[in-house]
């Protein structure tokens, strides 16, 4: 009998956690989008690439990755468009370990013009998703392994830093498959 009510008090003090944590996080968070988008761009480039960011486009506020690309068609001159985003980025406690560890989840795909079909179309997993062995996984630096969610709250600077360096990872890994990719 006591199970299903523990179970209970488990996911409110979980919902309780990830409010909190959400809104600290938020609150000091820098834009993480550079932090893909930067070294991806100089990494494509030294493969020998002219790569533009487009972070001026008009984007719906509920839905910022629902891009018009028949707008960004007019505007670039292009012979394809790498859209990349994340898809998941947090911190996750997985059944395997005590540690919170980085979830750092991202998707690129690359359009040519005038083409419905994609050239590249990839999701790679930066920490607790990752699976060894695969070319979508990125294993997780051991010192972004936070021991309990205090830690994590005293350490929002390491939470940014694990987010930024899974973004960095996620684009060195991407610029090359891309690179592959079109060939």
């Amino acid at each position: 009998m006591l199970f299903p009510i523990t179970g209970v008090a488990h996911i409110l003090d979980s919902k309780a956690k990830a409010k909190n944590f959400n809104e600290k996080l938020l609150a000091a968070s820098p834009k993480l989008g550079d932090a893909i988008s930067a070294p991806l761009a100089d990494h494509l480039r030294t493969l020998g690439y002219r790569v533009t960011i487009l972070d001026s486009l008009e984007r719906q506020a509920d839905d910022p990755d629902d891009i018009d690309y028949d707008a960004i068609w007019q505007l670039a001159d292009a012979d394809a468009l790498l859209h990349v985003y994340f898809s998941d980025v947090g911190l996750r406690s997985p059944p395997s370990s005590l540690s919170y560890l980085p979830r750092v989840n991202a998707r690129g795909i690359v359009f040519r013009k005038g083409h419905g079909d994609y050239l590249y179309d990839q999701e790679i997993y930066y920490g607790v998703d990752a699976r060894e062995g695969n070319s979508w996984a990125i294993s997780g630096d051991a010192r972004f392994a936070f021991p309990d969610f205090d830690a994590v709250m005293g350490n929002l600077d390491g939470v940014h830093e694990a987010f930024r360096a899974g973004s960095k990872e996620i684009a060195i890994r991407m610029a090359g498959q891309v690179h592959e990719a079109l060939k």
